[in-house]
């Protein structure tokens, strides 16, 4: 055996494979065979410039194209907040027109009613409420309030008719004089 075939065999035993196959071939035949398909890449083993790399078109990037539609932000954004604070995604409240503020109207006072009478006929119930709070002992808290109520009723009266307001504060101070106060029902057993 030649030793080229003795150094086959052996590196076959180290490397664990199978034994080579005895070819009986001429030499020369052999080494056309292996030279026809012999690659040599001296590339792969050299530096390539920048400019090779471009030329070879390693920079070029595909553009990118969108399979699917894009999505909307906003309905994303509300359908992660919905999940996250309720755990289900809520339906979209529905948005309607606006509704504008109409304009304030001036109270319509009607012609079988004297202005003058309602605005008696709110005095009156002011002062009737007074005297209410005033048997529950809660008038310290609302005298004042009523008091100013009143006062501006008095003053929209006066300006438009002054005798008939010198009327109304005659009534008034009626009204304001204090109820006697009740005895204590202690003193009417012990008689």
């Amino acid at each position: 055996m030649s030793m080229m075939k003795r150094k086959s065999i052996q590196q076959a035993i180290n490397k664990g494979e199978s034994l080579p196959v005895a070819v009986q071939k001429s030499t020369v035949g052999s080494n056309k065979h292996n030279l026809q398909y012999q690659v040599l890449m001296p590339t792969v083993w050299k530096k390539r410039s920048q400019d090779m790399i471009i030329e070879s078109g390693a920079y070029e990037r595909e553009q990118y194209r969108r399979t699917s539609p894009l999505r909307n932000k906003e309905k994303q954004k509300r359908h992660l907040a919905c999940m996250m604070a309720y755990g289900k995604d809520m339906p979209e409240t529905p948005r309607g027109p606006r509704i504008l503020h109409k304009a304030r109207r001036e109270p319509n006072f009607s012609d079988t009613t004297d202005p003058i009478d309602e605005l008696v006929r709110g005095i009156q119930e002011r002062m009737e409420f007074l005297s209410d709070m005033q048997c529950l002992g809660m008038d310290k808290k609302y005298r004042p309030i009523i008091q100013q109520e009143v006062a501006h009723k008095l003053r929209l009266i006066e300006s438009v008719d002054k005798q008939r307001s010198k009327e109304i504060r005659k009534e008034i101070r009626e009204l304001e004089k204090p109820l006697p106060k009740p005895l204590p029902l202690g003193q009417l057993d012990d008689n």
